[in-house]
């Protein structure tokens, strides 16, 4: 059987995870049935004589494997949460999602391993990750599995899923009013991850890592379009400097291992992302998801949809999956510095164009506000995507913002639903 390298891909830190490094365990058994009878008493029999039924909860950490068994009797099967690979000594596989059952094979030896993931770029990638099934493994890790600001539960991650490559996403992130309110927390949380994920690459000697910088960190007074070249070439604006700087370190980490060890550690710049598995949070959210969600409510309150801000700012967006293939083809093949990831310049659109986007999708047009009391935040952040062209050396085709919206709109309404018929 074709052994294929393992991508780990660290998801977005919402927030920190609260299990200690000592008390991990790759799988945990919880025996929740054990039982030769029925509720009412009345023994089991299957087919003659007595049987016993038993039931529990696997929990398996990232990357964890349950081993290679076999079940000599029938066993089902639900998965409560993530992602579970089940894999065959003949190469098959079988991939399930929460929610999904499944029929155990009997008497044939199989193995089902944890590569589920959460968050808005990792969803992406898994949704595509079939486009490279043949070439590598996926391992998919957050914050509820690991605590990055802790090098030695960073240490434990390495040591337990052993990557071939990382692609790492993890952050604290958030919005502009966020980046404003929370500084201290945008440096120092950033700051923490940022530098345990790259240490620990190093020294667990990762064949190569890439690593999630923003435009959104670029120099405030710069002549547009930007290009990589200008990162450092003066300070962010000041709604998000904390984040920005923290960010930029990244980019210096990153670079100093290349120049002292010959690390392959290079850096992304994607453009604003959007797409399905956002944070949709009203107050937190970066500003597209978070206008979906408000615009939902205002519908549901038959009240007007009040967008912070003029609505003029420039802003170029990323559909999630385009970012995901993106991202594993600088994988596998681009070994330079820096690279920004964006549509072109002329799919800029202000941000008062995709409430109207929004509103559109939610049919609910003519009820759009905008409060001019609320800043602004920076006016634009124009950037040139021409390296990544001469780097594909073919035209890519990105999702129109149209589409892309309405795909996003129609998950975020189907999530709600899903929500109210579980209350």
């Amino acid at each position: 059987m074709k052994h294929l390298p393992h991508i780990l891909a660290l998801l977005v830190w919402g927030s920190l995870s609260g299990h200690a490094a000592d008390d991990y365990k790759s799988v945990e058994v919880k025996e929740n049935l054990s039982s030769t009878t029925s509720w009412d008493g009345t023994p089991i029999q299957y087919p003659t004589g007595t049987a016993k039924v038993s039931g529990a909860i696997i929990t398996l950490s990232p990357g964890a494997e349950t081993g290679w068994h076999l079940h000599p009797v029938p066993c089902l099967a639900l998965i409560l949460e993530g992602e579970l690979l089940v894999e065959l000594k003949d190469g098959r596989t079988h991939k399930l999602k929460a929610g999904d059952t499944l029929a155990e094979v009997m008497n044939t030896p199989h193995n089902g391993k944890n590569t589920g993931g959460s968050g808005l770029v990792g969803n992406g990638i898994r949704n595509i990750e079939d486009l490279f099934s043949n070439e590598y493994k996926f391992v998919y890790v957050s914050s509820k599995d690991y605590n990055l600001c802790s090098i030695e539960e960073t240490q434990q991650m390495f040591a337990t899923i052993k990557p071939h490559y990382v692609i790492h996403l993890a952050a604290n992130v958030g919005g502009l009013y966020k980046n404003m309110n929370q500084k201290v927390d945008m440096l120092e949380i950033n700051l923490m991850i940022n530098f345990n994920v790259i240490k620990c690459a190093h020294d667990f000697k990762v064949e190569k890592l890439i690593a999630c910088l923003s435009t959104c960190i670029f120099p405030d007074k710069v002549e547009y379009p930007i290009d990589e070249t200008v990162l450092h070439d003066g300070p962010p604006h000041f709604s998000n400097d904390a984040y920005a700087y923290a960010k930029r370190m990244l980019e210096v980490h990153c670079s100093a291992y290349r120049e002292n060890y010959g690390d392959k550690f290079f850096c992304i710049i994607p453009t604003n992302i959007y797409g399905p598995h956002d944070n949709f949070d009203l107050e937190n959210g970066h500003v597209l998801p978070a206008l979906i969600h408000k615009c939902y409510l205002a519908k549901q309150e038959n009240i007007d949809f009040v967008v912070r801000g003029s609505g003029t700012p420039l802003r170029q967006f990323i559909y999630s999956e385009d970012l995901a293939i993106l991202i594993i083809l600088v994988l596998k093949k681009f070994e330079d510095d820096n690279i920004i990831l964006s549509v072109s310049e002329r799919e800029e659109v202000s941000i008062g164009e995709v409430a109207r986007l929004i509103a559109k999708s939610f049919d609910y047009e003519e009820r759009i506000v905008f409060d001019t009391s609320f800043a602004d935040g920076q006016f634009k952040k124009t950037v040139s995507n021409a390296k990544l062209m001469e780097f594909l050396q073919r035209d890519f085709i990105f999702t129109p913002i149209r589409d892309g919206i309405k795909q996003t709109v129609d998950w975020f309404i189907s999530q709600k639903r899903e929500l109210i018929s579980e209350i």
